[in-house]
């Protein structure tokens, strides 16, 4: 075996156990280990939902990244014990670049990184193609919505939509006085300079009631100097009882280049503690695209 062989295994190995440790589950693809093909590698990252690509001194041409038209944004490239690096940094709007020389740390950034794209991913992010751009899907169960972890006022189900028929978790309300829900994003998933619009994706029972009285909708942008931006509405949702799903807009956003990239929060309330509410069926909150 070639020493980079070895590097490359090595860290490989050391790393598997760990992801499987945080209930990571772990394909490792034996054909593209020895590679160094970074065409035909990145095209196999796309058929994933996330990837680790792993370089480790390695002589392949690392001008080949330049030649990748469209950055993948679950691909957690890895650079260890890589010097020759220094000319990539104008990939780092692109990249989530790891470029530690100590194996532990380099360990703990990238399980760090993979938990929160999974967070994102498979606990409450759906991506859904518009056109050529993205739609982020943040389910209800990533939400915080207040009072849900009693059966009194929440219950939880699951509805089957076309076209892949897959189980999505929906929040019922039962009945609450005090109505909350909020959830966050960053806005580093978005295309930059693309409007977007962020929306909660509900429906209101033919029996529901108390809602003659708007909720009110917020949503702010914290950018990374601590600066902040704010918007807020109010809307009826009574006029939506007895219809199919509809879209609550909470604001509109461009999304900032990668390198000045925002949290995003977004709220829906309604305190007017005399109105007993009840019906409310949560999807999520939708970020998508504007034409």
């Amino acid at each position: 075996k070639s020493q980079e062989e070895d590097v490359s295994k090595g860290l490989i190995n050391f790393l598997e156990p760990i992801l499987k440790n945080e209930n990571i589950n772990v394909f490792i693809d034996e054909e593209t280990i020895r590679g160094k093909d970074l065409k035909n590698l990145f095209k196999r990252i796309q058929d994933t939902r996330i990837s680790l690509a792993i370089f480790s001194e390695s002589k392949c041409d690392f001008n080949e990244l330049r030649k990748i038209k469209e950055p993948v944004d679950e691909a957690i490239p890895m650079f260890y014990k890589v010097d020759a690096i220094g000319d990539l940094a104008d990939l780092q709007n692109s990249y989530t670049l790891l470029m530690l020389r100590c194996k532990q740390d380099l360990i703990n950034s990238a399980v760090e990184e993979m938990s929160r794209l999974l967070a994102n991913i498979s606990v409450g992010v759906n991506r859904e193609k518009e056109g050529n751009q993205k739609c982020f899907m943040v389910r209800a169960r990533k939400l915080q919505i207040s009072h849900s972890e009693k059966l009194i006022n929440w219950t939880w189900s699951s509805i089957y939509e076309a076209p892949n028929e897959a189980a999505i978790e929906i929040a019922m309300l039962n009945e609450v006085y005090w109505l909350h829900m909020s959830g966050n994003f960053h806005t580093r998933n978005l295309t930059p300079g693309t409007k977007y619009e962020v929306v909660f994706l509900v429906s209101l029972e033919d029996t529901s009631f108390g809602w003659d009285q708007p909720v009110n909708l917020n949503l702010k942008l914290i950018n990374p100097d601590g600066t902040e931006s704010f918007q807020e509405r109010t809307t009826s949702l009574e006029c939506h009882i007895g219809e199919n799903w509809v879209d609550i807009q909470v604001g509109v956003l461009v999304a900032p280049p990668r390198n000045a990239a925002a949290k995003m929060t977004f709220t829906m309330y309604q305190y007017v503690t005399s109105d007993r509410k009840t019906g409310l069926l949560v999807k999520g909150v939708a970020i998508r695209p504007m034409p």
